[in-house]
Protein backbone atom coordinates (compact mmCIF):
# COMPACT_ATOMS: atom_id res chain seq x y z
CA UNK A 1 0.00 0.00 0.00
CA UNK A 2 1.58 3.21 -0.79
CA UNK A 3 1.94 6.23 1.59
CA UNK A 4 -1.28 8.04 -0.36
CA UNK A 5 -3.37 5.35 0.14
CA UNK A 6 -2.38 4.41 3.49
CA UNK A 7 -3.09 8.37 4.65
CA UNK A 8 -6.55 8.40 3.21
CA UNK A 9 -7.14 4.96 5.07
CA UNK A 10 -5.89 6.57 8.39
CA UNK A 11 -7.98 9.81 7.62
CA UNK A 12 -11.44 7.60 6.54
CA UNK A 13 -11.17 5.64 8.98
CA UNK A 14 -12.06 8.27 11.62
CA UNK A 15 -15.55 8.89 9.28
CA UNK A 16 -16.72 5.19 8.66
CA UNK A 17 -20.07 4.87 10.98
CA UNK A 18 -20.88 1.43 9.83
CA UNK A 19 -19.22 -1.01 7.53
CA UNK A 20 -19.56 -1.28 4.21
CA UNK A 21 -19.62 2.55 3.96
CA UNK A 22 -17.52 4.38 3.04
CA UNK A 23 -18.08 8.12 4.91
CA UNK A 24 -17.78 11.13 2.33
CA UNK A 25 -16.10 13.20 5.05
CA UNK A 26 -12.83 11.33 4.22
CA UNK A 27 -12.55 13.29 0.90
CA UNK A 28 -15.93 15.98 0.82
CA UNK A 29 -15.87 18.90 2.74
CA UNK A 30 -19.23 20.74 4.08
CA UNK A 31 -17.49 24.52 3.57
CA UNK A 32 -16.49 23.74 0.23
CA UNK A 33 -18.25 25.65 -2.82
CA UNK A 34 -17.93 22.14 -5.22
CA UNK A 35 -17.03 19.08 -3.90
CA UNK A 36 -17.37 17.16 -7.00
CA UNK A 37 -13.65 16.47 -7.70
CA UNK A 38 -13.65 14.87 -3.69
CA UNK A 39 -16.49 12.72 -4.39
CA UNK A 40 -15.47 11.22 -7.74
CA UNK A 41 -12.32 10.31 -5.28
CA UNK A 42 -14.54 9.27 -2.61
CA UNK A 43 -16.25 6.99 -5.29
CA UNK A 44 -13.07 5.38 -6.56
CA UNK A 45 -11.86 4.49 -3.20
CA UNK A 46 -15.22 2.81 -2.17
CA UNK A 47 -14.85 0.68 -5.92
CA UNK A 48 -11.28 -0.55 -4.58
CA UNK A 49 -12.41 -0.83 -0.74
CA UNK A 50 -15.31 -2.39 -1.63
CA UNK A 51 -17.84 -0.43 0.00
CA UNK A 52 -20.64 1.69 -0.72
CA UNK A 53 -20.74 5.39 0.06
CA UNK A 54 -22.51 7.50 3.40
CA UNK A 55 -23.74 11.38 3.39
CA UNK A 56 -24.10 12.19 6.61
CA UNK A 57 -26.56 14.53 7.94
CA UNK A 58 -25.06 17.93 6.33
CA UNK A 59 -25.37 19.61 3.04
CA UNK A 60 -22.45 19.15 0.32
CA UNK A 61 -22.16 21.29 -2.44
CA UNK A 62 -20.94 20.45 -5.80
CA UNK A 63 -20.99 22.31 -9.28
CA UNK A 64 -20.30 20.01 -11.84
CA UNK A 65 -22.17 16.15 -12.27
CA UNK A 66 -20.70 13.47 -10.05
CA UNK A 67 -20.84 9.79 -11.15
CA UNK A 68 -21.62 7.17 -8.42
CA UNK A 69 -20.56 3.17 -9.61
CA UNK A 70 -21.54 2.22 -5.58
CA UNK A 71 -24.69 1.95 -3.74
CA UNK A 72 -25.16 5.17 -1.47
CA UNK A 73 -26.97 6.33 2.10
CA UNK A 74 -27.50 8.84 3.82
CA UNK A 75 -29.17 9.38 7.14
CA UNK A 76 -32.83 11.17 5.48
CA UNK A 77 -33.90 12.93 2.52
CA UNK A 78 -34.41 16.11 4.20
CA UNK A 79 -30.65 15.83 6.42
CA UNK A 80 -28.10 14.24 4.18
CA UNK A 81 -28.39 16.30 0.64
CA UNK A 82 -26.22 16.83 -2.39
CA UNK A 83 -26.76 20.30 -3.53
CA UNK A 84 -25.83 21.33 -7.26
CA UNK A 85 -24.93 24.95 -7.62
CA UNK A 86 -23.87 24.18 -11.35
CA UNK A 87 -25.56 24.20 -14.51
CA UNK A 88 -25.26 20.45 -15.32
CA UNK A 89 -27.20 17.40 -14.15
CA UNK A 90 -26.26 16.80 -10.28
CA UNK A 91 -25.64 13.08 -9.52
CA UNK A 92 -25.47 10.08 -12.21
CA UNK A 93 -25.62 6.55 -10.88
CA UNK A 94 -24.12 4.36 -13.85
CA UNK A 95 -23.14 0.58 -13.81
CA UNK A 96 -24.10 0.04 -10.42
CA UNK A 97 -24.07 -3.73 -9.17
CA UNK A 98 -27.17 -5.29 -9.95
CA UNK A 99 -29.28 -5.62 -6.63
CA UNK A 100 -28.13 -2.24 -5.11
CA UNK A 101 -30.31 -0.39 -2.94
CA UNK A 102 -29.37 3.56 -2.67
CA UNK A 103 -31.64 5.49 0.10
CA UNK A 104 -31.90 8.06 2.92
CA UNK A 105 -30.54 11.04 1.10
CA UNK A 106 -31.81 13.98 -1.05
CA UNK A 107 -30.41 16.22 -3.98
CA UNK A 108 -31.02 19.74 -4.59
CA UNK A 109 -31.09 21.59 -7.80
CA UNK A 110 -31.28 25.10 -8.58
CA UNK A 111 -33.06 27.05 -11.34
CA UNK A 112 -30.13 27.08 -13.93
CA UNK A 113 -29.18 23.52 -13.36
CA UNK A 114 -30.30 20.18 -15.47
CA UNK A 115 -31.92 17.11 -14.24
CA UNK A 116 -31.29 16.18 -10.17
CA UNK A 117 -30.97 12.11 -10.67
CA UNK A 118 -30.41 10.70 -13.72
CA UNK A 119 -30.02 7.18 -14.65
CA UNK A 120 -28.35 5.75 -17.82
CA UNK A 121 -29.24 2.69 -19.98
CA UNK A 122 -26.41 0.46 -17.75
CA UNK A 123 -28.23 0.78 -14.16
CA UNK A 124 -30.63 -1.80 -13.71
CA UNK A 125 -32.15 -4.43 -10.88
CA UNK A 126 -31.56 -1.85 -8.67
CA UNK A 127 -33.69 0.45 -6.16
CA UNK A 128 -33.65 4.02 -5.11
CA UNK A 129 -35.43 4.21 -1.38
CA UNK A 130 -36.89 7.48 0.36
CA UNK A 131 -35.03 9.80 -2.36
CA UNK A 132 -35.96 13.95 -2.60
CA UNK A 133 -34.90 14.92 -6.08
CA UNK A 134 -36.22 18.37 -6.14
CA UNK A 135 -35.22 22.44 -7.52
CA UNK A 136 -33.66 21.52 -10.60
CA UNK A 137 -34.01 23.44 -13.58
CA UNK A 138 -34.86 20.85 -15.88
CA UNK A 139 -36.16 16.87 -14.53
CA UNK A 140 -36.17 15.49 -11.18
CA UNK A 141 -35.50 11.51 -12.38
CA UNK A 142 -34.51 11.00 -16.09
CA UNK A 143 -34.30 7.58 -15.98
CA UNK A 144 -33.14 6.30 -19.53
CA UNK A 145 -33.96 2.39 -20.42
CA UNK A 146 -32.79 0.82 -17.12
CA UNK A 147 -34.40 -2.47 -16.64
CA UNK A 148 -36.39 -3.66 -13.08
CA UNK A 149 -35.66 -0.39 -11.08
CA UNK A 150 -37.96 0.32 -8.09
CA UNK A 151 -38.33 3.60 -6.63
CA UNK A 152 -40.45 3.38 -2.88
CA UNK A 153 -41.03 6.56 -0.72
CA UNK A 154 -39.42 9.26 -2.97
CA UNK A 155 -40.62 12.35 -4.12
CA UNK A 156 -39.80 14.56 -7.26
CA UNK A 157 -41.30 17.83 -7.10
CA UNK A 158 -40.77 21.69 -7.79
CA UNK A 159 -38.82 21.19 -10.78
CA UNK A 160 -38.69 23.44 -13.99
CA UNK A 161 -39.47 19.98 -16.71
CA UNK A 162 -40.61 16.79 -15.31
CA UNK A 163 -40.97 15.18 -11.86
CA UNK A 164 -39.60 11.95 -13.50
CA UNK A 165 -39.24 10.89 -16.93
CA UNK A 166 -38.78 7.17 -18.08
CA UNK A 167 -37.25 7.95 -21.26
CA UNK A 168 -36.14 5.97 -24.43
CA UNK A 169 -34.42 6.59 -27.16
CA UNK A 170 -33.16 5.51 -30.93
CA UNK A 171 -30.07 3.15 -30.30
CA UNK A 172 -31.21 2.06 -26.70
CA UNK A 173 -30.86 -1.46 -26.09
CA UNK A 174 -33.98 -1.88 -24.27
CA UNK A 175 -36.98 0.07 -22.67
CA UNK A 176 -38.41 0.30 -19.07
CA UNK A 177 -39.22 -3.34 -18.17
CA UNK A 178 -40.72 -3.75 -14.62
CA UNK A 179 -40.16 -0.45 -13.29
CA UNK A 180 -41.93 0.93 -10.41
CA UNK A 181 -43.04 3.92 -8.27
CA UNK A 182 -44.32 2.24 -5.23
CA UNK A 183 -45.64 5.12 -2.99
CA UNK A 184 -43.87 8.42 -4.64
CA UNK A 185 -44.93 11.80 -4.83
CA UNK A 186 -44.77 13.51 -7.78
CA UNK A 187 -45.70 17.44 -7.07
CA UNK A 188 -45.37 20.93 -8.43
CA UNK A 189 -43.37 20.03 -11.38
CA UNK A 190 -43.26 22.18 -14.80
CA UNK A 191 -43.92 25.66 -13.24
CA UNK A 192 -46.78 27.94 -13.71
CA UNK A 193 -46.86 29.25 -16.59
CA UNK A 194 -50.40 29.11 -18.82
CA UNK A 195 -49.00 28.66 -22.13
CA UNK A 196 -47.32 24.89 -21.81
CA UNK A 197 -48.25 22.77 -24.38
CA UNK A 198 -48.35 18.99 -24.97
CA UNK A 199 -45.28 19.05 -26.40
CA UNK A 200 -43.01 20.68 -23.69
CA UNK A 201 -41.09 18.72 -21.58
CA UNK A 202 -43.03 19.51 -18.61
CA UNK A 203 -45.40 17.26 -16.15
CA UNK A 204 -45.31 15.02 -13.26
CA UNK A 205 -44.50 11.78 -15.01
CA UNK A 206 -43.51 10.76 -18.09
CA UNK A 207 -43.16 7.50 -19.81
CA UNK A 208 -41.54 6.79 -23.10
CA UNK A 209 -41.82 3.01 -24.26
CA UNK A 210 -42.15 0.32 -21.29
CA UNK A 211 -43.43 -2.95 -20.53
CA UNK A 212 -45.15 -3.56 -17.52
CA UNK A 213 -44.27 -0.41 -15.61
CA UNK A 214 -46.81 0.34 -12.52
CA UNK A 215 -47.29 3.16 -10.85
CA UNK A 216 -48.57 1.83 -7.06
CA UNK A 217 -50.20 4.29 -3.89
CA UNK A 218 -48.71 7.18 -5.63
CA UNK A 219 -49.33 10.84 -5.44
CA UNK A 220 -49.46 12.82 -8.85
CA UNK A 221 -50.73 16.45 -8.34
CA UNK A 222 -50.40 19.86 -9.08
CA UNK A 223 -48.25 19.38 -11.79
CA UNK A 224 -48.13 21.99 -14.58
CA UNK A 225 -49.61 20.67 -17.28
CA UNK A 226 -49.77 16.95 -17.55
CA UNK A 227 -49.97 14.22 -14.49
CA UNK A 228 -48.72 11.24 -16.31
CA UNK A 229 -48.02 11.56 -19.65
CA UNK A 230 -46.92 8.46 -22.29
CA UNK A 231 -45.55 8.17 -25.83
CA UNK A 232 -44.22 11.73 -26.68
CA UNK A 233 -41.71 9.03 -28.88
CA UNK A 234 -41.80 6.72 -31.57
CA UNK A 235 -38.92 4.82 -30.54
CA UNK A 236 -40.82 2.19 -28.31
CA UNK A 237 -43.82 1.72 -27.91
CA UNK A 238 -45.44 1.77 -23.95
CA UNK A 239 -47.46 -2.32 -23.60
CA UNK A 240 -48.34 -2.35 -20.23
CA UNK A 241 -49.10 0.66 -17.64
CA UNK A 242 -50.65 -0.90 -14.21
CA UNK A 243 -52.02 2.44 -11.70
CA UNK A 244 -52.98 0.97 -8.47
CA UNK A 245 -54.31 2.60 -5.62
CA UNK A 246 -53.07 6.13 -6.82
CA UNK A 247 -53.64 9.72 -5.91
CA UNK A 248 -53.61 11.78 -9.77
CA UNK A 249 -55.45 15.30 -9.30
CA UNK A 250 -55.09 19.02 -9.67
CA UNK A 251 -53.00 21.67 -11.23
CA UNK A 252 -51.59 24.85 -10.19
CA UNK A 253 -53.35 28.05 -10.22
CA UNK A 254 -53.01 29.71 -13.84
CA UNK A 255 -51.00 26.87 -15.18
CA UNK A 256 -51.83 24.94 -18.51
CA UNK A 257 -55.37 22.47 -18.89
CA UNK A 258 -54.34 19.22 -17.47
Amino acid sequence: MDSLRQADNIFAKSFITVDPYLDIRAFAKVGNLDNSANLAKANARAIADGRGLYIPPQTFKIASNVNFTVPVRGEGATLSIIENTGVGDAITFSGLPYHSVCKDFGIKGNASSRDGLVLPTNTSYCQFNDIYSYGHGRHGLNHRASWATKYFNSKFFENGGIGALFDTQSGDPGTQNGVSLIQCEMRWNGGMSAGTTFSDAKGGVVINGGTCFTIDDCIIESNNAWQILTGQNTYQSLQTLNILNSYIEGRPTSSATV
